[in-house]
C-alpha cells in the first residue's frame, strides 16, 4: 500500500501537471537515507559502541525538524501553480 499512498498523495491529487518531478523528487527523497542511513549508522556503532546512540537519536532529530520544517513552512491552501 506504500506504493499506492506515494503516487496518489504525490502527483494526482497535489499538483497533475507536476506529477512526474514530483514523483521522481520524493523517491530520491525516500531512496537517499536508506543508503547513507546504513553507512551513518554503521560508522556512529563503530565509534561510540552504542547502538541507542546510532539509531535513536538520529531518528529523533530527524522527527523533530521533519515537524518544525513543516510546522513553519506546511500549509494546506491549494497553491497557484498546482
Amino acid at each position: 500500500m506504500s506504493g499506492a499512498d506515494l503516487t496518489l498523495n504525490t502527483g494526482r491529487g497535489a499538483a497533475c501537471r507536476y506529477a512526474s518531478v514530483l514523483l521522481g523528487l520524493s523517491n530520491t527523497a525516500g531512496a537517499v537515507p536508506g543508503v547513507l542511513g546504513v553507512w551513518a549508522a554503521g560508522a556512529i556503532v563503530d565509534a561510540t559502541g552504542s547502538w541507542s546512540l546510532a539509531i535513536f537519536y538520529p531518528a529523533v532529530a530527524f522527527q523533530l525538524l521533519g515537524c518544525l520544517v513543516f510546522s513553519r513552512f506546511g500549509s494546506a491552501e491549494r497553491q497557484p501553480w498546482g
